[in-house]
């Protein structure tokens, strides 16, 4: 006798978008430092949806732990929610 075995899920092809879940609310965690400061945006559960730093935006040195870099980074992780839809968050600071 021949087994049955359950349907297995075929791997997204590769360079195939995936659409990404509907986030309405979720947590958005800053942390600033001296040196530079750290955006992490999750869902309710503490999924990781996006994040962005100083470094990652291009700025290096002294000029990471400026007010204006911090402006930047909260501009491009604002970029990089919104295919999630994201409306409310609640803010921690650290």
């Amino acid at each position: 006798m021949a087994e049955k075995h359950p349907a297995k899920k075929q791997a997204a092809k590769p360079g195939a978008r995936r659409r990404k879940a509907q986030v309405a609310s979720g947590r958005v965690y800053i942390q600033s430092t001296y040196n530079n400061t750290l955006i992490t945006a999750t869902d309710q559960k503490g999924n990781v949806l996006a994040w962005s730093s100083a470094g990652r935006i291009g700025y290096s040195g002294a000029k990471k732990s400026t007010p204006y870099a911090a402006q930047e980074i909260v501009r491009d992780l604002v970029q990089r929610l919104e295919p999630f839809g994201m409306k409310e968050a609640a803010v921690f600071v650290r």
